[in-house]
């Protein structure tokens, strides 16, 4: 059976569909390493992944570049895929994050440098 993976969108050999979700080998393999498989009952430890990242860099078994610019690929990939690429991925962390707000006037700048 031929299914399409949830996460990354790649096509993958499979003998039945899984009600947790259908997940390629290495994506089920992240979703464990970071606790967020079905049959995980412990939390991720993302200071622990880090340091494994940070020791396969420093035994060059995995290149910083590469690392980064995978991820970074990777991200705006499912962004595509969720279409929302345009207003999430390239506006700035804040304006994401909080909501937006009405900018000041200049007469309500005038007003709080005069404290009143």
């Amino acid at each position: 059976m031929r299914l399409k993976c949830e996460i990354c969108g790649e096509k993958f050999d499979a003998t039945h569909s899984r009600s947790w979700g259908d997940h390629c080998s290495p994506c089920a393999g992240w979703l464990r390493a970071l606790a967020k498989g079905p049959f995980q009952n412990f939390t991720a430890d993302y200071q622990r992944l880090g340091m494994v990242v940070a020791y396969l860099i420093k035994k060059n078994e995995l290149k910083e570049d590469d690392f980064i610019h995978g991820v970074i690929k990777g991200l705006r990939k499912k962004i595509l895929m969720q279409g929302n690429f345009e207003r999430d991925f390239n506006a700035p962390a804040e304006d994401v994050a909080a909501p937006r707000q009405k900018k000041p006037s200049k007469r309500d700048k005038l007003k709080k440098r005069q404290g009143s």
